[in-house]
């Protein structure tokens, strides 16, 4: 990819540690700069971008200042991690080709449900911000049909970026959108994860894993004691690991206290991979995700996971060989399925060992194919002379 600049706009910079978005576009950058794609970072917050948007700016006073910076480094193509209207402003040069990610499930289910859930009467303040957010659904839910609608009627954006198959087919068949116009490329998984997972030995704990950000909306954490009581009693041999911390941290530990559970840790924010390397079994029983990077994660360490079928990219991901994708909120399925895994060695063994050779499909070497593959599929002019010549 010769001569080709790409831009990055994220909140915060690219950092491994930090979860979702961050992580993934760090990972990404590394993989840009070793193929000799030239990446810079653009960010709403934080230090150490290459540059960051005043927060006092309107939005045309932001599609200006980025529009400046693009320019001024003869950027080829801006990939747009969180859907930021003021970067598809007229503002922006027609030369800059626009990539706007969509890192969550667009056809999420079971939010206001979730909120309903996470209201707690010894925290108010939370409490209320639950409630306006429910709600302002309609509202929101508003807005996201007519940003769709914006990408089927102007050119802002060049693609919208999803993250499955599934995805993309759902959005054009519900806002009428020119399937061109949309592509899907997975998260990727460092291929070093992989590569130090590929030599694994050692004996797997008697573990049930969940690693994420502890908060009702999406991930369902309140489940998991739940979880925890049926399986407790049946296994007392095998322990719960709960890797994470969040707002609903305490409402999490209400529930743990009230059934009276054991066997279970609460690890707070820490590196989860010696946990991955440790545990059998990974759940992650969220009303929605996006893509589940802990998903991948978890299996590349040979743990079989076991979700609720409310995302389509799990379909992506989880086959019959390698894990449970059970029916949507049927609780009794969720458990069903663990049991079986607890009670079948050779069960838990040989999906532990599918599951590993499935996340090879997601190996960053190959989702940057996919990206090299889009960006050519843009046809970006990278003349140096002619990036140079634009202007605002």
């Amino acid at each position: 990819m010769q001569n080709l600049k790409v831009c990055f706009y994220t909140h915060n910079l690219p950092n491994p540690l930090i979860g979702g978005v961050e992580r993934v576009t760090y990972n990404l950058t590394n993989a840009f700069r070793t193929h000799n794609i030239q990446v810079y970072n653009l960010c709403s917050s934080g230090d150490g971008a290459d540059a960051t948007i005043p927060t006092e700016l309107n939005n045309c006073e932001k599609a200006i200042f980025a529009n400046d910076f693009l320019i001024r480094n003869g950027i080829n193509i801006l990939i747009d991690q969180y859907g930021m209207s003021f970067l598809s402003h007229p503002m922006i040069s027609e030369n800059i080709k626009i990539l706007q990610c969509c890192h969550i499930n667009p056809i999420a289910k079971h939010t206001v449900r979730a909120l309903f859930e996470s209201i707690d009467i010894y925290k108010p303040k939370q409490s209320l911000l639950n409630i306006a957010f429910i709600i302002n659904t309609p509202l929101r839910n508003l807005k996201l049909r007519k940003r769709y609608s914006d990408i089927r009627e102007t050119n802002g954006i060049d693609k919208l970026v999803f993250l499955c198959d599934n995805y993309v087919n759902a959005i054009s068949s519900r806002y009428k959108i020119d399937i061109g116009r949309l592509a899907a490329i997975p998260n990727a998984i460092d291929d070093n994860l992989l590569n130090e997972t590929s030599s694994l030995t050692q004996k797997k704990k008697k573990t049930i894993m969940w690693c994420g950000r502890i908060a009702q909306s999406p991930k369902n954490v309140l489940f998991l004691p739940r979880l925890w009581k049926h399986l407790m009693t049946k296994h007392p041999d095998w322990e719960m690991i709960i890797v994470g911390d969040g707002i609903d941290r305490h409402l999490l530990e209400r529930k743990i206290k009230h059934y009276k559970l054991s066997n279970i840790t609460l690890t707070g924010n820490t590196n989860p991979y010696k946990y991955y390397r440790d545990a059998s079994i990974f759940v992650l029983p969220s009303y929605s995700e996006g893509f589940g990077m802990v998903l991948l994660e978890a299996m590349a360490n040979n743990c079989v996971p076991v979700v609720f079928d409310n995302s389509a990219v799990f379909n992506d991901i989880i086959s019959e060989e390698c894990g449970f994708i059970v029916p949507d909120l049927d609780a009794d399925a969720f458990i069903n399925a663990c049991d079986l895994l607890i009670s079948n060695e050779d069960l838990l063994l040989k999906m532990g060992q599918n599951a590993k050779q499935t996340v090879s499909r997601f190996s960053m070497s190959d989702v940057y194919n996919q990206w090299c593959k889009l960006f050519n599929e843009l046809e970006v002019d990278r003349t140096p002379s002619k990036r140079s010549a634009g202007s605002a």
